[in-house]
């Protein structure tokens, strides 16, 4: 992924110190590690779309889960799950902020 990144996308990962090119801004932030998160994931439910799932998320989707719902087009139960980004990625959003 990183090398795939820097290589065919142009676009490295923040703090990698094999491929971030050396910059100004890689090179300050090389010691904090990759900036790198995956904050929010979305997936189909591998047994509420099943057809006993489907009966069973039917009778009792009203748990007040939110990390469970169906899909726009309603035809799949989905799970979405998120965390906060960790807080070194506050200050270098800030900062690319206002760069624009």
């Amino acid at each position: 992924l990183r090398r795939h990144m820097s290589w065919v996308k142009g676009c490295t990962i923040v703090g990698d110190k094999t491929y971030d090119g050396n910059t100004r801004i890689g090179q300050s932030l090389r010691e904090r590690g990759l900036f790198l998160c995956s904050n929010k994931v979305s997936f189909n439910h591998p047994y509420y779309n099943t057809e006993e799932g489907k009966v069973d998320y039917k009778n009792n989707n009203d748990n007040g889960d939110d990390a469970l719902r169906l899909s726009k087009d309603g035809t799949k139960v989905e799970v979405h799950l998120s965390i906060d980004l960790p807080n070194k990625f506050s200050g270098f959003l800030a900062m690319e902020k206002r760069r624009g």
